[in-house]
């Protein structure tokens, strides 16, 4: 048995930390240039200095995402960027393009190469074929059976990282075209507008000029909405083929989903490390603390080999169990600084969660004040000074059950 890496994804520097304190090995995060979140936060050259200092710091791994697909015209500004950051201690770039591939090679030959799941790799041979060009490790597609995974790993000189958490695609990743056809958006350029999470109608063709309208209301028409991917059952498993590194997809989320679901998994590999088991109960535990964050609803995907009537989410909306209040800042006892996300009030019975999750507990929020004045409840982004009637310890979250925040 061999207890995988746990890689957290970091869309901007403000999730860092979370990634980090909630028991992340490693993480991933992309430049404002070459990834395929365009819309995530990102980081800019001095922010991604900064990141390294930290993650190293900790003595963990870092790795930059340059996974987008380049044209001719990107080339220059491609070299240029390496250069710039040729000297920042990165642990590994993850690449699909072989184009990005070779000039990564030129330019910074001493900075190691994962193959992104953009790249599709299904099989062994195309393993082999990146082992022979020097590759450290490659990032198996998502569109695998737990059969086939372990058969890939068990033959593999390299190392082997597979995805355990997250969204999926309705397509083989990166194959997807939907986004550039009908808006001019290229996803392999890191620009998907994700139009499998819209509502569509059904229409059915019979015969030559008959068209047969399928009426479905809002409630049943997301039929390119796939389930969100959840692993955690089959970490045992895993840590049989001998995994290298499993990870959580997310860079597009929010700091609590990555604190959150970062824990769950490093608890769950924490146990398995200790007891060589996972228990039902220990499970349960985690499947419902992995609930508690937004989601689509779970499947095991094609690594679980689920059916295609479980792996799509027909209702389309997200399942929302919890609301993120915010971030602890420079606690002193029980009032610190927060920026809420949503907006909260005196009298609010809120959970605070931190990295070890049998110290979550329920505080009272007492006090609010803002620009030197007491107030009854603080809206998104009004930073205030905050009292509870519990102490409480920087970077913990905040969150509340949506039925009582709905109250």
């Amino acid at each position: 048995m061999r207890i995988p890496e746990l890689l957290a994804p970091v869309g901007s520097p403000d999730k860092l930390l979370p990634a980090l304190d909630y028991g992340a090995d490693a993480v991933y995060l992309s430049s404002q240039q070459f990834g395929l979140r365009a819309s995530a936060g990102n980081f800019d050259i001095d922010d991604l200095r900064k990141a390294a200092e930290i993650v190293k710091a900790g003595n963990k791994n870092i790795y930059l995402t340059l996974n987008a697909f380049c044209r001719n015209k990107s080339f220059p500004a491609l070299r240029e960027f390496l250069n710039s950051i040729s000297d920042i201690p990165i642990d590994a770039f993850i690449i699909s393009d072989p184009g990005v591939f070779l000039t990564s090679r030129e330019v910074c030959p001493h900075i190691p190469v994962h193959i992104s799941t953009q790249a599709n790799t299904i099989n062994m041979e195309s393993v082999r074929f990146w082992e022979n060009q020097g590759v450290k490790r490659v990032i198996l597609a998502r569109e695998l059976s737990a059969q086939e995974v372990a058969e890939i790993a068990k033959s593999s000189s390299c190392e082997i990282e597979i995805f355990v958490h997250g969204a999926l695609c309705l397509a083989y990743a990166g194959k997807c075209y939907l986004s550039a056809y009908l808006e001019s958006r290229e996803s392999n350029a890191g620009q998907c507008s994700q139009l499998c999470r819209r509502t569509y109608q059904l229409l059915e063709t019979q015969g030559a000029d008959r068209v047969l309208s399928v009426e479905m209301d809002d409630e049943n028409a997301y039929f390119l909405n796939t389930r969100d991917l959840c692993l955690i059952e089959k970490l045992p498993q895993i840590a049989e083929m001998g995994i290298t590194s499993i990870k959580i997809e997310g860079r597009m989320k929010s700091a609590y989903y990555v604190a959150a679901v970062t824990r769950v998994y490093r608890d769950a590999l924490n146990t398995l490390k200790q007891e060589g088991i996972i228990s039902e109960k220990k499970l349960r535990g985690y499947t419902d603390e992995l609930h508690k964050v937004s989601n689509r609803g779970f499947t095991t995907g094609y690594f679980g080999l689920d059916i295609p009537q479980n792996m799509i989410k027909i209702e389309g909306k997200y399942i929302q169990q919890y609301v993120f209040m915010g971030i602890i800042e420079n606690p002193v006892n029980g009032t610190f600084r927060l920026d809420p996300r949503n907006k909260i009030r005196c009298g609010d019975r809120i959970e605070i969660i931190g990295p070890n999750r049998a110290n979550d507990r329920i505080a009272t929020v007492t006090k609010i004040i803002r620009d030197n004045t007491e107030q009854t409840d603080a809206n998104p982004n009004q930073i205030s000074e905050i009292t509870v009637d519990i102490p409480v310890y920087h970077g913990e979250i905040m969150r509340i059950n949506e039925e009582d925040y709905n109250k």
